[in-house]
């Protein structure tokens, strides 16, 4: 049984360990929804700095029983999305590797009774100095009320 606030931890705790964890992405920043961050700016030959940013989006939570108070059973649905922002004009090697680690940390992967499903990335393009590409992860846990 999981709550919406402990659903969005898990889910952010899972992806920065794996970040950290990786020699490719510890030195990136890793940014959060809502919470206040500018672009890491530039390297010395005046190139956008790699940076990505988490967001997580609870969507649905359907009752799946009936019951009384604390034993009615809802199952709650959810997108995570992680913004990954390279130098514009750099090739794809950067954001494909970030893309990797991010994959992995959410394919196949349980935190307690949550659960990650249809990981995917979806190229934007450029924006400005940056390359944006989007690795995305649908998730599901079970809340009572």
């Amino acid at each position: 049984m999981t709550t919406q606030t402990a659903a969005r931890d898990a889910i952010i705790d899972t992806l920065r360990d794996a970040w950290l964890a990786d020699p490719i992405t510890v030195g990136i920043e890793l940014q959060y929804d809502n919470v206040k961050a500018d672009p890491p700016g530039e390297d010395a030959a005046g190139n956008a700095l790699p940076f990505a940013r988490i967001t997580v989006r609870h969507q649905i939570s359907p009752q799946e029983t009936i019951g009384g108070v604390g034993n009615r059973k809802h199952l709650t649905e959810g997108l995570v999305t992680v913004q990954v922002f390279t130098a514009s004009g750099d090739g794809h090697t950067l954001p494909d590797q970030i893309a990797e680690i991010l994959k992995a940390a959410m394919r196949n992967v349980r935190v307690g009774d949550l659960w990650f499903f249809d990981v995917r990335v979806n190229e934007i393009g450029t924006d400005g100095p940056w390359f944006n590409q989007n690795v995305l992860g649908n998730f599901r846990y079970e809340e009572r009320s």
